[in-house]
């Protein structure tokens, strides 16, 4: 019997072909989510209701990202990836924030759906060279500095 060894690196490789496979593919629905149409320059103090930003999406745990990946993310951040699942969004004004554990979910599930964002994500994967960031609108709501998000929609 011939068995083939997996090494670690490999298996993470594997896995992340598995979920893209299963999860992104390179042909998709753009994301059917509505906003509510306000727009906010940056977030607001806690409490004050649902807002809406647009930026750049990043991988909130990854920070070993190489040079071939730069214009993809803002500084001292890494693109995301098919296996990011904690995700953060840079605005215009340089600001970075994390999403809430439920809005790594929807910011997952909007980009599997999106034609543009998944087909950036598979080009990434494929060829380790990520050159054009991944946009995003997103509303939602502050505590303290992470977004608790209501909806994803990749641009």
């Amino acid at each position: 019997m011939n068995r083939t060894s997996i090494s670690p690196g490999s298996s993470v490789l594997l896995l992340c072909a598995t979920l893209l496979i299963a999860g992104f593919p390179a042909v998709g629905q753009a994301v059917g989510q509505q906003s509510t149409g306000a727009k906010s320059s940056g977030p607001q103090p806690v409490g004050s209701g649902t807002q809406s930003w647009s930026g750049t999406l990043f991988d909130t745990t990854n920070t070993a990202c190489a040079g071939e990946t730069k214009g993809a993310s803002p500084a001292d951040t890494c693109p995301v990836t098919v296996c990011t699942t904690s995700f953060g969004i840079r605005l215009p004004d340089g600001k970075l924030y994390k999403f809430d554990e439920g809005g790594n979910s929807k910011a997952a599930s909007a980009l599997q759906k999106s034609k543009k964002g998944s087909k950036q994500v598979f080009s990434y994967w494929q060829s380790g060279k990520a050159t054009k960031p991944i946009t995003a609108h997103v509303t939602g709501s502050m505590t303290s500095d992470i977004l608790n998000l209501e909806t994803v929609r990749i641009e």
